[in-house]
Parts: C-alpha cells; sequence; structure tokens
C-alpha cells in the first residue's frame, strides 16, 4: 500500500497520515521497505540533449563550449496501484570530450549568448590540443522527489543517464596577413588552393 511505503520512507513521518479509521498496524518482520530509485523503473527523466558551440567545430587551443541542457522536470504516472508524481532533478553532469578529458561538475553549463561570448571559457567548455574529429558525451545524475501529498520526499539513491553523444570537429586556424581577399590576390599566402 503506497501509505506504508510512505511512512517506510518519510524523514517527516507526520507527512504520511492515514485515512480515517484506518490504522496501519505493520508488524517489524512485515516492515515494507521504502520506496528507492529502482521503484521508479516505469519513470524515465529527459536527458535534453549535449549542446556544442559553436555548431559542433571548434578550433585548437580556443574553448569550445558544451551544454547539457537537462533541467528539473515532473511526471504523472502509476507506482503501486496508486497515481503519483515523481520529480526529476539533475544534480550533477560528467562531460567527456572524447580526447580522454572528463570534468565532473554539479555545473550544466552555459550558453554563449552573443557573438561577443564566443571563444570564451565557461565552466564547462574544453581546449582541444589536436586537430580531429570527437566524439563527445555527458552523462547527467538525477535525484527522486516524490509528491507526498504536503510537500516532496526524496528517494533514495541516483540515477545516471547519457544524453545522445555529439560529434566534435577541431580545426587548426593559421592567421596569414595579405593585402587584400583571395579573389583580388588569389596568389598571396593563404590563397592558394
Amino acid at each position: 500500500m503506497l501509505y506504508e511505503r510512505c511512512v517506510a520512507m518519510a524523514e517527516d513521518q507526520s507527512q504520511c497520515v492515514p485515512p480515517p479509521g484506518d490504522p496501519v498496524e505493520t508488524a517489524a518482520d512485515d516492515a515494507v521497505p521504502p520506496i528507492t530509485i529502482d521503484d521508479l523503473v516505469g519513470f524515465t527523466p529527459g536527458v535534453g540533449e549535449l549542446v556544442v558551440q559553436p555548431e559542433n567545430w571548434g578550433v585548437l587551443g580556443i574553448p569550445t563550449n558544451f551544454v547539457a541542457t537537462a533541467t528539473d522536470h515532473v511526471q504523472h504516472g502509476t507506482l503501486l496501484g496508486q497515481p503519483i508524481e515523481v520529480r526529476w532533478r539533475p544534480v550533477s553532469f560528467t562531460f567527456d570530450y572524447g580526447d580522454g578529458s572528463v570534468v565532473a561538475t554539479t555545473d550544466a553549463g552555459a550558453m554563449w549568448q552573443s557573438s561577443g561570448d564566443d571563444w570564451t571559457t565557461t565552466s564547462t567548455s574544453h581546449e582541444y590540443s589536436e586537430r580531429g574529429e570527437y566524439t563527445a558525451t555527458v552523462t547527467i545524475t538525477f535525484e527522486a522527489d516524490i509528491a507526498t501529498g504536503t510537500g516532496w520526499a526524496t528517494v533514495p539513491g541516483t540515477l545516471e543517464l547519457a544524453a545522445p553523444a555529439e560529434g566534435v570537429q577541431v580545426f587548426e586556424v593559421q592567421t596569414v596577413l595579405t593585402r587584400g581577399d583571395c579573389i583580388d590576390y588569389p596568389n598571396d599566402p593563404g590563397c592558394s588552393p
């Protein structure tokens, strides 16, 4: 019975009051175990996506920006035959940049909002040291809460899920001074094919 599970898991058991005339008397050996993250197998949090700025490419030695878009969200469903609300909260993010660098953080990252932000360092950006193609991933660790009728109770345990992987193309850029553009001066340095 959902009420019995609530009593078994709630930090403040006064939140789980039995219906009038329906006292719950459970012997110690018949105690109902608390709801855990494993009980929420029918609920799957939305992992969002991994955003790579600018548009899935980067330049050697310059920050490439990575952002996980997973956010808090509520799902409605049924558990033990009773309607229930589950709130998923992303609490940490493990960014694997595909070149052997892995960063674990509680920060999902921040999008570059304007061209003035491009190429600036963020808490989750990464500078590649070799050009090439990489596969970047982010694994999100979620905690869950269930609605108790008077608030939210945290469910013991965590769940780790990965957002879809993203390809990153890293280029090397060389700066060359010319007297004009390559249309007017096609034989100048940096213009020939």
